[in-house]
Protein backbone atom coordinates (compact mmCIF):
# COMPACT_ATOMS: atom_id res chain seq x y z
CA UNK A 1 0.00 0.00 0.00
CA UNK A 2 1.65 3.45 -0.85
CA UNK A 3 1.06 6.65 0.79
CA UNK A 4 -0.36 4.48 3.77
CA UNK A 5 -0.05 8.51 5.89
CA UNK A 6 -1.96 10.04 3.23
CA UNK A 7 -4.96 7.56 3.04
CA UNK A 8 -7.10 9.42 6.22
CA UNK A 9 -7.96 5.43 6.35
CA UNK A 10 -9.84 5.14 10.28
CA UNK A 11 -10.87 2.20 12.17
CA UNK A 12 -13.86 2.04 14.06
CA UNK A 13 -13.20 -1.19 16.04
CA UNK A 14 -17.28 -1.99 17.59
CA UNK A 15 -16.94 -5.85 18.03
CA UNK A 16 -16.55 -5.38 22.02
CA UNK A 17 -19.82 -2.89 21.91
CA UNK A 18 -23.13 -3.81 22.65
CA UNK A 19 -24.08 -3.82 19.02
CA UNK A 20 -27.25 -6.00 16.89
CA UNK A 21 -25.83 -7.12 13.77
CA UNK A 22 -27.86 -9.59 13.27
CA UNK A 23 -30.76 -7.17 11.54
CA UNK A 24 -30.44 -5.86 7.73
CA UNK A 25 -32.74 -4.04 5.51
CA UNK A 26 -35.22 -7.08 5.21
CA UNK A 27 -38.82 -6.48 3.15
CA UNK A 28 -40.91 -5.71 5.95
CA UNK A 29 -38.43 -3.51 7.27
CA UNK A 30 -35.66 -3.75 10.02
CA UNK A 31 -37.57 -3.54 14.04
CA UNK A 32 -36.37 -0.67 15.62
CA UNK A 33 -38.22 -0.87 19.32
CA UNK A 34 -38.50 -4.22 21.29
CA UNK A 35 -40.18 -2.46 24.69
CA UNK A 36 -43.43 -3.94 25.55
CA UNK A 37 -46.40 -1.15 24.71
CA UNK A 38 -46.36 1.38 22.39
CA UNK A 39 -43.67 4.13 21.33
CA UNK A 40 -44.02 7.41 20.35
CA UNK A 41 -41.15 8.38 18.28
CA UNK A 42 -40.37 12.29 18.51
CA UNK A 43 -37.74 12.46 15.86
CA UNK A 44 -35.33 11.00 12.53
CA UNK A 45 -31.88 12.38 11.73
CA UNK A 46 -29.84 10.83 9.05
CA UNK A 47 -26.44 8.91 10.76
CA UNK A 48 -24.47 10.11 7.58
CA UNK A 49 -23.72 7.05 6.47
CA UNK A 50 -26.49 6.28 4.70
CA UNK A 51 -29.05 5.37 8.06
CA UNK A 52 -30.55 6.99 10.76
CA UNK A 53 -31.23 7.69 14.49
CA UNK A 54 -34.77 7.63 15.24
CA UNK A 55 -35.72 8.97 18.66
CA UNK A 56 -38.56 8.06 20.72
CA UNK A 57 -40.62 8.00 24.09
CA UNK A 58 -41.74 4.78 26.17
CA UNK A 59 -45.48 4.48 26.32
CA UNK A 60 -47.01 6.94 27.49
CA UNK A 61 -49.19 5.04 30.42
CA UNK A 62 -46.11 3.45 31.66
CA UNK A 63 -44.68 5.01 34.76
CA UNK A 64 -41.51 7.80 34.13
CA UNK A 65 -42.01 7.42 30.36
CA UNK A 66 -41.03 11.31 29.87
CA UNK A 67 -37.82 10.24 31.62
CA UNK A 68 -37.19 7.40 28.57
CA UNK A 69 -36.51 9.06 25.79
CA UNK A 70 -34.81 6.45 23.81
CA UNK A 71 -32.86 5.88 20.25
CA UNK A 72 -32.01 3.94 17.98
CA UNK A 73 -29.43 4.18 15.34
CA UNK A 74 -29.70 1.96 12.27
CA UNK A 75 -26.88 2.01 9.43
CA UNK A 76 -26.68 2.25 5.77
CA UNK A 77 -26.33 -1.44 5.55
CA UNK A 78 -29.74 -2.02 7.82
CA UNK A 79 -27.40 -3.35 10.75
CA UNK A 80 -28.76 -1.73 14.42
CA UNK A 81 -25.58 -0.79 16.21
CA UNK A 82 -27.29 0.43 19.74
CA UNK A 83 -28.69 -2.43 22.55
CA UNK A 84 -31.87 -4.01 21.54
CA UNK A 85 -33.50 -1.63 23.34
CA UNK A 86 -31.91 2.07 22.20
CA UNK A 87 -29.89 4.12 24.22
CA UNK A 88 -31.55 6.31 26.61
CA UNK A 89 -31.11 10.05 25.88
CA UNK A 90 -32.44 11.61 29.12
CA UNK A 91 -31.22 11.78 31.57
CA UNK A 92 -33.14 9.96 35.03
CA UNK A 93 -34.19 13.79 36.33
CA UNK A 94 -34.38 15.61 32.59
CA UNK A 95 -36.88 17.80 32.24
CA UNK A 96 -37.95 18.56 28.56
CA UNK A 97 -36.07 17.05 25.72
CA UNK A 98 -35.39 18.72 22.53
CA UNK A 99 -34.35 17.31 19.16
CA UNK A 100 -31.12 15.91 18.58
CA UNK A 101 -28.94 16.69 15.17
CA UNK A 102 -26.14 14.98 13.93
CA UNK A 103 -22.50 16.04 14.34
CA UNK A 104 -21.79 15.21 10.78
CA UNK A 105 -20.30 11.73 11.75
CA UNK A 106 -22.52 8.78 13.01
CA UNK A 107 -22.95 10.57 16.16
CA UNK A 108 -25.68 12.58 17.95
CA UNK A 109 -26.61 15.68 19.95
CA UNK A 110 -29.05 16.24 22.35
CA UNK A 111 -30.32 19.08 24.93
CA UNK A 112 -32.56 19.07 27.41
CA UNK A 113 -34.25 21.80 29.68
CA UNK A 114 -34.26 20.70 33.65
CA UNK A 115 -33.65 24.33 34.65
CA UNK A 116 -30.59 24.47 33.21
CA UNK A 117 -30.01 24.07 29.25
CA UNK A 118 -27.59 20.98 28.85
CA UNK A 119 -26.36 18.94 26.07
CA UNK A 120 -24.18 15.78 25.26
CA UNK A 121 -23.01 14.23 22.29
CA UNK A 122 -23.44 10.09 21.54
CA UNK A 123 -21.20 8.75 19.51
CA UNK A 124 -21.97 6.27 16.86
CA UNK A 125 -21.62 3.65 19.17
CA UNK A 126 -24.33 5.23 21.01
CA UNK A 127 -21.87 6.31 24.26
CA UNK A 128 -21.68 9.84 25.85
CA UNK A 129 -19.10 11.85 25.09
CA UNK A 130 -18.65 14.54 27.05
CA UNK A 131 -19.51 14.83 31.30
CA UNK A 132 -21.84 12.97 32.55
CA UNK A 133 -25.00 15.48 33.08
CA UNK A 134 -24.17 17.40 29.83
CA UNK A 135 -22.25 20.40 29.35
CA UNK A 136 -23.86 23.48 30.97
CA UNK A 137 -25.22 25.90 28.34
CA UNK A 138 -27.48 28.10 30.54
CA UNK A 139 -30.12 28.61 33.26
CA UNK A 140 -32.96 28.58 31.82
CA UNK A 141 -36.30 30.19 33.65
CA UNK A 142 -39.06 28.81 31.76
CA UNK A 143 -39.90 26.57 28.89
CA UNK A 144 -36.80 26.94 26.53
CA UNK A 145 -37.69 25.89 22.78
CA UNK A 146 -34.29 24.44 21.34
CA UNK A 147 -32.51 23.85 18.06
CA UNK A 148 -28.89 22.43 17.61
CA UNK A 149 -26.95 22.34 14.65
CA UNK A 150 -23.22 21.07 13.66
CA UNK A 151 -20.57 23.44 13.74
CA UNK A 152 -18.60 21.48 10.96
CA UNK A 153 -15.83 20.87 13.15
CA UNK A 154 -17.26 17.71 15.32
CA UNK A 155 -18.88 20.53 17.37
CA UNK A 156 -22.42 22.14 18.02
CA UNK A 157 -24.28 25.21 18.17
CA UNK A 158 -27.51 25.69 20.21
CA UNK A 159 -30.31 28.28 19.88
CA UNK A 160 -33.25 28.47 22.71
CA UNK A 161 -35.75 30.54 23.50
CA UNK A 162 -34.76 32.17 26.83
CA UNK A 163 -36.91 34.21 29.23
CA UNK A 164 -34.21 35.78 32.02
CA UNK A 165 -35.15 38.81 33.67
CA UNK A 166 -35.18 42.36 32.00
CA UNK A 167 -34.51 40.45 28.77
CA UNK A 168 -37.25 38.66 28.20
CA UNK A 169 -38.68 36.68 25.42
CA UNK A 170 -35.53 36.51 23.49
CA UNK A 171 -33.31 34.06 21.15
CA UNK A 172 -29.65 33.15 22.43
CA UNK A 173 -26.81 30.82 21.01
CA UNK A 174 -23.98 29.28 22.49
CA UNK A 175 -21.27 27.35 20.35
CA UNK A 176 -19.63 23.86 22.08
CA UNK A 177 -16.88 22.33 20.13
CA UNK A 178 -15.59 18.32 20.48
CA UNK A 179 -14.52 18.41 23.76
CA UNK A 180 -17.52 19.59 24.67
CA UNK A 181 -16.31 22.96 25.73
CA UNK A 182 -18.10 26.16 25.51
CA UNK A 183 -16.98 28.76 23.10
CA UNK A 184 -18.84 32.08 23.11
CA UNK A 185 -19.53 34.32 25.90
CA UNK A 186 -21.50 31.94 29.71
CA UNK A 187 -24.95 31.93 29.32
CA UNK A 188 -24.87 32.42 25.36
CA UNK A 189 -25.14 35.45 22.97
CA UNK A 190 -28.25 37.27 21.88
CA UNK A 191 -28.97 36.80 18.51
CA UNK A 192 -30.59 40.69 18.21
CA UNK A 193 -29.21 43.71 20.03
CA UNK A 194 -31.64 46.67 19.73
CA UNK A 195 -30.47 50.31 20.10
CA UNK A 196 -33.12 50.36 22.41
CA UNK A 197 -31.50 48.90 24.84
CA UNK A 198 -33.79 47.41 27.64
CA UNK A 199 -36.60 45.86 25.77
CA UNK A 200 -39.65 42.96 25.76
CA UNK A 201 -40.19 42.08 22.36
CA UNK A 202 -40.89 38.42 21.49
CA UNK A 203 -38.79 36.27 19.40
CA UNK A 204 -40.51 33.18 19.13
CA UNK A 205 -40.77 29.97 16.28
CA UNK A 206 -37.26 30.16 15.00
CA UNK A 207 -35.49 28.01 12.93
CA UNK A 208 -32.06 27.08 11.96
CA UNK A 209 -29.29 25.67 9.89
CA UNK A 210 -25.52 25.35 9.34
CA UNK A 211 -24.11 28.27 7.35
CA UNK A 212 -21.68 25.98 6.41
CA UNK A 213 -18.54 28.27 7.64
CA UNK A 214 -18.74 26.86 11.34
CA UNK A 215 -21.37 29.31 11.86
CA UNK A 216 -25.19 29.50 11.98
CA UNK A 217 -28.08 31.09 10.01
CA UNK A 218 -31.11 31.79 11.64
CA UNK A 219 -34.73 33.10 11.65
CA UNK A 220 -37.67 33.71 13.36
CA UNK A 221 -40.59 35.28 14.21
CA UNK A 222 -40.28 38.78 15.86
CA UNK A 223 -42.85 41.33 17.72
CA UNK A 224 -40.33 44.34 18.30
CA UNK A 225 -43.06 46.52 16.82
CA UNK A 226 -45.29 45.25 19.99
CA UNK A 227 -48.31 45.58 16.69
CA UNK A 228 -47.93 42.88 14.62
CA UNK A 229 -45.10 39.91 13.95
CA UNK A 230 -42.44 39.99 11.28
CA UNK A 231 -40.01 37.88 9.60
CA UNK A 232 -36.31 38.67 10.44
CA UNK A 233 -32.71 36.36 10.36
CA UNK A 234 -29.45 36.67 11.79
CA UNK A 235 -26.01 34.92 10.51
CA UNK A 236 -23.58 34.02 13.44
CA UNK A 237 -20.30 33.18 12.42
CA UNK A 238 -17.90 30.76 14.30
CA UNK A 239 -16.81 33.27 16.40
CA UNK A 240 -20.01 34.49 17.53
CA UNK A 241 -20.04 37.68 15.41
CA UNK A 242 -23.50 38.99 14.72
CA UNK A 243 -23.10 39.04 10.61
CA UNK A 244 -26.28 40.88 9.62
CA UNK A 245 -26.37 43.47 12.00
CA UNK A 246 -26.91 43.60 15.38
CA UNK A 247 -30.65 44.55 14.47
CA UNK A 248 -30.78 41.62 12.15
CA UNK A 249 -32.20 41.07 8.76
CA UNK A 250 -36.15 42.20 7.59
CA UNK A 251 -36.96 39.43 5.12
CA UNK A 252 -40.57 41.16 4.47
CA UNK A 253 -41.83 44.31 5.25
CA UNK A 254 -46.06 44.30 4.49
CA UNK A 255 -48.87 44.71 6.61
CA UNK A 256 -50.39 42.23 8.97
CA UNK A 257 -49.13 39.59 10.61
CA UNK A 258 -46.02 36.90 9.72
CA UNK A 259 -45.56 34.01 11.37
CA UNK A 260 -43.93 30.14 11.91
CA UNK A 261 -40.60 30.72 9.47
CA UNK A 262 -38.93 27.62 7.91
CA UNK A 263 -35.39 27.80 7.42
CA UNK A 264 -33.03 26.14 4.87
CA UNK A 265 -29.34 26.83 3.75
CA UNK A 266 -28.39 27.86 0.42
CA UNK A 267 -25.00 26.12 -0.18
CA UNK A 268 -23.28 29.43 0.47
CA UNK A 269 -23.72 31.28 4.25
CA UNK A 270 -27.10 32.24 3.32
CA UNK A 271 -30.48 30.70 3.75
CA UNK A 272 -34.21 30.12 2.01
CA UNK A 273 -36.94 31.16 4.11
CA UNK A 274 -41.03 30.36 4.08
CA UNK A 275 -43.58 31.10 6.76
CA UNK A 276 -46.91 32.03 7.01
CA UNK A 277 -48.67 35.73 5.75
CA UNK A 278 -51.89 35.49 8.14
CA UNK A 279 -53.27 39.09 6.02
CA UNK A 280 -53.30 36.44 2.60
CA UNK A 281 -53.55 33.06 3.83
CA UNK A 282 -50.81 32.16 1.62
CA UNK A 283 -47.20 30.93 2.24
CA UNK A 284 -44.21 33.70 1.45
CA UNK A 285 -40.58 32.94 0.59
CA UNK A 286 -37.57 34.60 0.64
CA UNK A 287 -33.67 34.13 -0.24
CA UNK A 288 -31.25 35.94 1.96
CA UNK A 289 -27.47 35.37 0.52
CA UNK A 290 -24.23 35.39 2.66
CA UNK A 291 -23.95 39.05 3.21
CA UNK A 292 -27.63 39.87 4.72
CA UNK A 293 -28.89 41.21 1.12
CA UNK A 294 -32.36 39.74 0.62
CA UNK A 295 -33.11 38.40 -3.10
CA UNK A 296 -36.52 37.55 -3.81
CA UNK A 297 -38.12 41.22 -3.64
CA UNK A 298 -39.04 43.38 -0.58
CA UNK A 299 -41.95 40.54 0.53
CA UNK A 300 -40.84 37.18 -1.06
CA UNK A 301 -42.56 35.35 -3.31
CA UNK A 302 -45.98 33.83 -2.57
CA UNK A 303 -45.71 29.61 -3.47
CA UNK A 304 -49.33 29.85 -4.43
CA UNK A 305 -51.04 33.28 -4.92
CA UNK A 306 -54.75 32.19 -4.82
CA UNK A 307 -57.85 32.92 -1.75
CA UNK A 308 -56.76 29.20 0.00
CA UNK A 309 -55.28 28.70 3.37
CA UNK A 310 -51.79 27.40 3.14
CA UNK A 311 -49.83 26.00 6.17
CA UNK A 312 -45.94 26.06 5.66
CA UNK A 313 -44.23 22.43 6.59
CA UNK A 314 -40.74 21.98 5.01
CA UNK A 315 -38.45 23.52 3.28
CA UNK A 316 -35.12 21.59 1.91
CA UNK A 317 -32.11 22.78 -0.18
CA UNK A 318 -32.34 21.00 -3.90
CA UNK A 319 -28.52 20.64 -3.66
CA UNK A 320 -27.68 23.15 -6.26
CA UNK A 321 -28.89 26.78 -5.51
CA UNK A 322 -32.40 25.91 -5.84
CA UNK A 323 -35.05 25.14 -2.90
CA UNK A 324 -38.02 22.56 -2.52
CA UNK A 325 -40.81 24.44 -0.25
CA UNK A 326 -43.82 21.78 0.73
CA UNK A 327 -47.21 23.27 2.40
CA UNK A 328 -50.64 22.23 3.55
CA UNK A 329 -53.30 24.05 1.37
CA UNK A 330 -56.97 24.09 1.87
CA UNK A 331 -57.73 24.75 -1.86
CA UNK A 332 -59.61 21.58 -2.21
CA UNK A 333 -62.43 22.59 -0.18
CA UNK A 334 -62.67 20.74 3.20
CA UNK A 335 -59.37 18.98 2.70
CA UNK A 336 -55.80 19.83 3.07
CA UNK A 337 -53.64 18.56 0.70
CA UNK A 338 -49.98 19.17 0.33
CA UNK A 339 -48.36 20.22 -2.21
CA UNK A 340 -44.27 21.08 -3.09
CA UNK A 341 -42.62 23.66 -5.91
CA UNK A 342 -39.29 23.41 -6.59
CA UNK A 343 -37.33 27.10 -6.83
CA UNK A 344 -34.73 28.19 -8.69
CA UNK A 345 -31.98 30.66 -7.38
CA UNK A 346 -33.58 33.18 -8.55
CA UNK A 347 -37.05 32.19 -6.79
CA UNK A 348 -38.47 30.92 -10.58
CA UNK A 349 -40.55 28.34 -9.99
CA UNK A 350 -39.77 24.77 -11.47
CA UNK A 351 -43.12 22.58 -11.65
CA UNK A 352 -46.17 22.86 -12.46
CA UNK A 353 -47.40 26.40 -11.28
CA UNK A 354 -49.31 25.83 -7.82
CA UNK A 355 -47.30 23.28 -7.12
CA UNK A 356 -47.69 20.12 -7.38
CA UNK A 357 -49.08 16.51 -5.15
CA UNK A 358 -46.95 13.10 -4.47
CA UNK A 359 -50.26 11.72 -5.06
CA UNK A 360 -53.23 12.15 -6.77
CA UNK A 361 -56.57 11.71 -4.16
CA UNK A 362 -57.94 14.26 -2.48
CA UNK A 363 -56.57 15.03 1.55
CA UNK A 364 -55.15 11.97 4.06
CA UNK A 365 -51.66 12.28 3.58
CA UNK A 366 -48.34 13.95 4.76
CA UNK A 367 -45.00 14.28 3.58
CA UNK A 368 -42.02 12.74 5.78
CA UNK A 369 -39.51 14.18 3.88
CA UNK A 370 -38.03 15.11 0.16
CA UNK A 371 -34.71 13.85 -0.97
CA UNK A 372 -33.23 15.79 -4.14
CA UNK A 373 -31.20 14.31 -7.30
CA UNK A 374 -29.05 16.18 -9.27
CA UNK A 375 -31.56 16.33 -12.15
CA UNK A 376 -33.85 18.78 -10.43
CA UNK A 377 -36.58 16.20 -9.24
CA UNK A 378 -36.94 14.05 -5.82
CA UNK A 379 -37.82 11.26 -3.92
CA UNK A 380 -40.05 11.93 -1.31
CA UNK A 381 -41.19 9.94 1.70
CA UNK A 382 -45.01 9.92 2.51
CA UNK A 383 -48.07 8.50 4.98
CA UNK A 384 -51.24 7.81 3.63
CA UNK A 385 -53.90 6.10 5.58
CA UNK A 386 -52.53 3.57 7.22
CA UNK A 387 -49.93 2.90 4.76
CA UNK A 388 -45.97 4.51 4.01
CA UNK A 389 -45.26 5.21 0.66
CA UNK A 390 -42.59 6.77 -1.55
CA UNK A 391 -43.00 9.17 -5.07
CA UNK A 392 -40.59 9.64 -7.20
CA UNK A 393 -41.07 13.35 -8.80
CA UNK A 394 -39.37 14.00 -12.22
CA UNK A 395 -37.80 17.69 -13.23
CA UNK A 396 -40.71 18.92 -14.23
CA UNK A 397 -43.05 17.84 -10.85
CA UNK A 398 -44.48 14.84 -12.72
CA UNK A 399 -45.08 11.72 -10.57
CA UNK A 400 -43.08 8.80 -11.51
CA UNK A 401 -44.38 5.58 -9.33
CA UNK A 402 -47.87 5.52 -10.19
CA UNK A 403 -50.74 8.51 -9.17
CA UNK A 404 -50.70 6.24 -5.54
CA UNK A 405 -46.54 5.89 -5.44
CA UNK A 406 -45.17 3.05 -4.01
CA UNK A 407 -46.01 0.95 -1.04
CA UNK A 408 -43.17 0.69 1.60
CA UNK A 409 -45.32 -0.93 4.38
CA UNK A 410 -48.41 -0.84 5.82
CA UNK A 411 -48.08 1.27 9.28
CA UNK A 412 -48.54 4.89 9.85
CA UNK A 413 -44.84 6.42 8.55
CA UNK A 414 -43.37 8.76 10.98
CA UNK A 415 -40.68 10.28 9.75
CA UNK A 416 -38.10 10.24 7.10
CA UNK A 417 -34.63 11.31 6.20
CA UNK A 418 -32.11 11.31 2.66
CA UNK A 419 -29.75 8.75 3.00
CA UNK A 420 -27.13 11.00 1.06
CA UNK A 421 -27.36 9.13 -2.14
CA UNK A 422 -30.88 10.32 -3.65
CA UNK A 423 -32.61 7.74 -1.41
CA UNK A 424 -34.16 7.78 1.98
CA UNK A 425 -34.53 5.97 5.40
CA UNK A 426 -38.22 5.81 6.29
CA UNK A 427 -39.75 4.72 9.43
CA UNK A 428 -43.25 3.87 10.58
CA UNK A 429 -44.82 2.47 13.73
CA UNK A 430 -47.36 -1.06 13.65
CA UNK A 431 -47.14 -1.05 17.06
CA UNK A 432 -43.70 -1.16 17.49
CA UNK A 433 -41.08 1.14 15.16
CA UNK A 434 -40.09 -0.01 11.46
CA UNK A 435 -37.37 1.39 9.50
CA UNK A 436 -36.18 0.55 5.72
CA UNK A 437 -34.03 2.13 3.31
CA UNK A 438 -35.45 2.82 -0.38
CA UNK A 439 -32.95 3.64 -3.63
CA UNK A 440 -33.05 6.92 -5.71
CA UNK A 441 -35.39 4.83 -8.17
CA UNK A 442 -38.06 4.46 -5.37
CA UNK A 443 -37.10 0.79 -4.60
CA UNK A 444 -36.46 -1.08 -1.04
CA UNK A 445 -33.12 -1.84 -1.50
CA UNK A 446 -33.12 -5.22 0.24
CA UNK A 447 -31.55 -7.04 -2.72
CA UNK A 448 -28.64 -4.44 -3.33
CA UNK A 449 -27.71 -3.80 0.31
CA UNK A 450 -28.85 -6.55 2.48
CA UNK A 451 -26.65 -9.58 1.42
CA UNK A 452 -28.08 -12.93 2.61
CA UNK A 453 -27.95 -13.97 6.67
CA UNK A 454 -24.22 -15.45 6.85
CA UNK A 455 -22.31 -13.27 4.21
CA UNK A 456 -18.87 -12.84 5.31
CA UNK A 457 -19.06 -9.29 3.78
CA UNK A 458 -21.28 -6.36 3.85
CA UNK A 459 -20.74 -2.89 2.66
CA UNK A 460 -23.15 -0.10 2.95
CA UNK A 461 -23.25 2.58 0.63
CA UNK A 462 -20.83 5.43 0.37
CA UNK A 463 -21.44 8.43 1.86
CA UNK A 464 -21.50 11.36 0.75
CA UNK A 465 -21.71 10.44 -2.45
CA UNK A 466 -20.83 12.73 -4.99
CA UNK A 467 -18.55 14.45 -2.84
CA UNK A 468 -16.19 16.96 -3.23
CA UNK A 469 -13.30 16.22 -0.04
CA UNK A 470 -14.05 13.12 1.20
CA UNK A 471 -16.32 10.36 1.44
CA UNK A 472 -16.56 7.29 3.60
CA UNK A 473 -18.20 3.77 3.79
CA UNK A 474 -18.87 1.11 6.33
CA UNK A 475 -17.73 -2.49 6.02
CA UNK A 476 -19.34 -5.23 8.25
CA UNK A 477 -17.46 -8.20 8.54
CA UNK A 478 -18.94 -12.19 10.01
CA UNK A 479 -15.31 -12.51 11.31
CA UNK A 480 -11.92 -10.54 11.31
CA UNK A 481 -9.79 -10.28 8.16
CA UNK A 482 -7.42 -8.52 6.16
CA UNK A 483 -9.93 -6.24 3.79
CA UNK A 484 -8.15 -4.84 0.19
CA UNK A 485 -10.07 -1.75 -1.63
CA UNK A 486 -9.50 -0.35 -4.70
CA UNK A 487 -10.99 2.57 -6.58
CA UNK A 488 -11.08 2.41 -10.34
CA UNK A 489 -12.00 5.12 -12.93
CA UNK A 490 -14.69 4.29 -15.93
CA UNK A 491 -11.66 3.02 -18.01
CA UNK A 492 -11.21 0.41 -15.55
CA UNK A 493 -7.54 2.02 -14.65
CA UNK A 494 -6.96 1.36 -10.88
CA UNK A 495 -6.20 4.83 -9.26
CA UNK A 496 -6.00 3.98 -5.39
CA UNK A 497 -5.08 0.59 -3.71
CA UNK A 498 -5.44 0.07 0.01
CA UNK A 499 -4.68 -2.62 2.17
CA UNK A 500 -6.53 -2.85 5.60
CA UNK A 501 -5.01 -5.06 8.31
CA UNK A 502 -7.14 -7.72 10.12
CA UNK A 503 -8.85 -5.64 13.35
CA UNK A 504 -12.36 -6.52 13.98
CA UNK A 505 -15.32 -7.14 12.36
CA UNK A 506 -16.87 -3.11 11.92
CA UNK A 507 -14.10 -1.11 10.27
CA UNK A 508 -14.98 2.52 8.30
CA UNK A 509 -12.95 4.05 5.93
CA UNK A 510 -12.79 7.68 5.05
CA UNK A 511 -11.12 8.34 0.99
CA UNK A 512 -9.81 11.66 0.39
CA UNK A 513 -10.64 11.21 -3.11
CA UNK A 514 -6.77 11.18 -4.12
CA UNK A 515 -4.82 8.86 -6.08
CA UNK A 516 -1.58 6.74 -5.07
CA UNK A 517 0.52 9.85 -6.00
CA UNK A 518 -1.27 11.85 -3.02
CA UNK A 519 -3.42 14.26 -5.92
CA UNK A 520 -6.57 14.84 -6.44
CA UNK A 521 -8.61 13.00 -8.83
CA UNK A 522 -10.42 14.99 -11.32
CA UNK A 523 -14.18 15.09 -11.32
CA UNK A 524 -16.39 11.85 -12.29
CA UNK A 525 -17.51 8.57 -11.76
CA UNK A 526 -15.36 5.87 -10.48
CA UNK A 527 -15.86 2.61 -8.50
CA UNK A 528 -14.47 1.36 -5.28
CA UNK A 529 -14.19 -2.24 -4.81
CA UNK A 530 -13.50 -4.27 -1.33
CA UNK A 531 -12.90 -7.56 -1.39
CA UNK A 532 -12.27 -9.94 1.99
CA UNK A 533 -13.06 -13.40 2.78
CA UNK A 534 -12.87 -14.18 -1.22
CA UNK A 535 -16.23 -11.88 -1.77
CA UNK A 536 -15.88 -8.74 -3.64
CA UNK A 537 -18.75 -5.87 -3.12
CA UNK A 538 -18.17 -3.24 -5.68
CA UNK A 539 -19.93 0.81 -4.98
CA UNK A 540 -19.57 3.47 -7.23
CA UNK A 541 -18.30 6.95 -6.43
CA UNK A 542 -18.83 9.99 -7.89
CA UNK A 543 -16.57 13.50 -7.42
CA UNK A 544 -17.90 16.51 -8.26
CA UNK A 545 -15.00 19.80 -8.02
Amino acid sequence: MRHSTSLLIVFAVLACLPTITAAQWYPGGVRITYAPGNELSTGMLPDNTGGAVIIWHSDPYTPDYQNHQRAQRVNGAGILKWQSDGVILLPGNGGYGFAANSNGTDGVFTAWDNNDLKLQWFNGAGVPQWPTGGVYLSHIYNYALTRIVTDQAGGAIVVWFDWRPGHENELYAQRVNASGTPLWPAEGIPLVVLTSGTWNALQDWHSIASDGAGGVVVAWHDYRTHVTGDIYAQRLSASGQRLWGDEGVLLCNPAGEQREPVLASDGAGGAFVAWNDLPTGNVHAQHVDATGAIQWGANGIPVHDQASEQIVRMVVSDGASGVFINWLDHRAGNNYDQYIQHYNAAGVEQWTPGGAKVIATIGGHAVLSISPNAQGGALVGFTTGFETRVQRMSPSGARELGDQGALVATGSGIGSVPDGAGGLVIAWTDTEIFAQRVNADGQVTTAVNAPTPGAALRVGEIFPNPFSGATTLDIELAKPAVVRVDVFDVAGRRVREMALPESGTSQRIAFDGRNDGGKLLASGVYFCRVQARGESITRKIVITR
